[in-house]
């Protein structure tokens, strides 16, 4: 059952299909949820709050992980609407993932994906959450670890062989080895811990896979009501409307938050009020851009590291470089040999 509050709007919320997942393992393995309700959001989201809070209530330590892949596990082509149906549809896993990252902010808005072509070819589905550490966040690692499963189930349903584990690489180390034990059982994947970036792994043989499920006229017609959706929730989200106004600058040399807050006709009170409510900062918002276009920039191998570093913000390479490393473990050089 779900309550409806206008207390709430679409900022830490996820798509409802996930609450459908944590019902269905609910009753798998006979829990009882905390809740006798979720709360949603005027625009029928789920408050993750609430989902959050539910994961910790309705697990022991030994019920954690088998819950969490028993969510993944149940996931079909209608688990998230006209989301999920378009993934089912894409013409080929390449397309199908581009999907995900483009149209991510449905599926949750705290975490976004990000996209990155290696050298063969592989590709590396980043999960970059939006809140910050020192704030108590709704995100978790375990709320991640779901995420990332769920998306690795979904591709994998779209190939009709056995495949080799996909690669998954987890910043959190609080995993046992049981546990990943328990996971790599269940969803055919591969798990190191202690790492800078959640990542999902997927290699370039994947890639090139046709789609058996492929149907152009459905494929089209969710197409259009994903992109219709997600503008609607770009449009009134603030961290997407601060990646807008850095898009629109030549370099991030001049950024600040008061420009920020200029081009958004707020005051830069407002600002840090409204990314407070979603557990950031103007600077964690900046560091996160900085992440993503450096990704994005980096696959351009037009553009030498001196650029990209002033196109970033940065005085020189050095400190673009350090700052690289913080974020990735790795140096750009390497990052573009690899």
């Amino acid at each position: 059952m779900q309550k409806t509050t206008d207390t709430l709007n679409d900022s830490l919320s996820v798509h409802p299909g996930w609450g459908k997942i944590f019902q269905h393992a609910q009753k798998e393995l006979r829990l009882q949820s905390l809740f006798d309700s979720w709360r949603t959001t005027p625009s029928n989201r789920l408050y993750l709050e609430d989902l959050r809070n539910d994961l910790y209530a309705l697990t022991d330590p030994k019920q954690t992980i088998p819950f969490i892949s028993k969510c993944a596990k149940s996931v079909n082509p209608f688990t998230f609407g006209c989301f999920s149906l378009l993934f089912w549809t894409s013409p080929c896993i390449k397309t199908a993932l581009k999907n995900s990252e483009d149209y991510s902010i449905l599926m949750s808005t705290p975490i976004h994906l990000q996209s990155q072509t290696m050298d063969n070819g592989d590709i590396e589905i980043w999960f970059i959450d939006n809140e910050t550490t020192h704030h108590s966040p709704t995100v978790t690692h375990l709320g991640t670890l779901l995420y990332i499963l769920t998306l690795s189930e979904m591709l994998q349903r779209l190939i009709d062989h056995p495949v080799p584990p996909l690669a998954i690489e987890l910043v959190s180390p609080e995993f046992t080895d049981k546990q990943l034990d328990t996971i790599r059982h269940i969803s055919n994947v591969s798990l190191s811990t202690n790492k800078t970036q959640n990542k999902l792994c997927v290699p370039y043989e994947l890639l090139q896979i046709g789609n058996p499920y492929y149907d152009e006229e459905v494929y089209h017609s969710q197409l259009d009501l994903v992109r219709a959706k997600a503008s609607v929730l770009k449009k009134n989200d603030i961290i997407t409307n601060i990646f807008k106004y850095l898009d629109s600058m030549h370099d991030l040399t001049t950024v600040s938050a008061e420009t920020t807050a200029n081009y958004l006709a707020m005051s830069v009170r407002t600002l840090n009020r409204k990314l407070n409510n979603q557990n950031t900062s103007y600077r964690d918002v900046l560091t996160n851009y900085r992440i993503e276009k450096s990704l994005r920039l980096l696959s351009d191998n037009s553009l030498n590291v001196t650029e990209i570093a002033f196109q970033l913000g940065f005085g020189d390479v050095s400190s673009f470089s350090r700052a690289f490393k913080g974020w990735t473990g790795t140096t750009p050089l390497k990052l573009r040999n690899t």
